[in-house]
C-alpha cells in the first residue's frame, strides 16, 4: 500500500519545492472559485486544496499499483473527473 509504485523514480532535491508551487497554484484556483461563487463562501482554500491534492495523489498512487478500477474505458480523464467532483461536492455552493 505504501510502496514505491514507479521504482526507478529518484527524488529530487528541489521535489518539496515543485510541489509547494503547484499546491500553491491549486490554492489560488480555488481562491477564484470561491470569488466568484462556485464553492461556498465559508470555504477555507488551504483545507480544500489539501484534500484535492490527497485525493489526487491517492487516485494517482492506486492506478499505478493497478488497485484503481477505470472500467474498462479509454476515457481514464472521464473516470478521474468523477472522483474528483465527488471530492470537492461538499464545497459546492448550493
Amino acid at each position: 500500500m505504501f510502496g514505491r509504485p514507479v521504482p526507478e523514480f529518484e527524488p529530487r532535491a528541489d521535489d518539496v519545492e515543485r510541489s509547494l508551487a503547484t499546491q500553491a497554484a491549486l490554492t489560488r484556483g480555488i481562491v477564484g472559485c470561491i470569488e466568484c461563487g462556485m464553492l461556498r463562501a465559508d470555504s477555507d482554500p488551504a483545507e480544500v486544496s489539501a484534500f484535492l491534492w490527497a485525493v489526487a495523489h491517492g487516485l494517482v498512487s492506486l492506478e499505478l499499483t493497478g488497485h484503481l478500477d477505470l472500467g474498462g474505458t479509454t476515457e481514464e480523464s472521464a473516470v478521474y473527473d468523477g472522483y474528483l467532483f465527488a471530492s470537492v461536492a461538499a464545497w459546492l455552493a448550493a
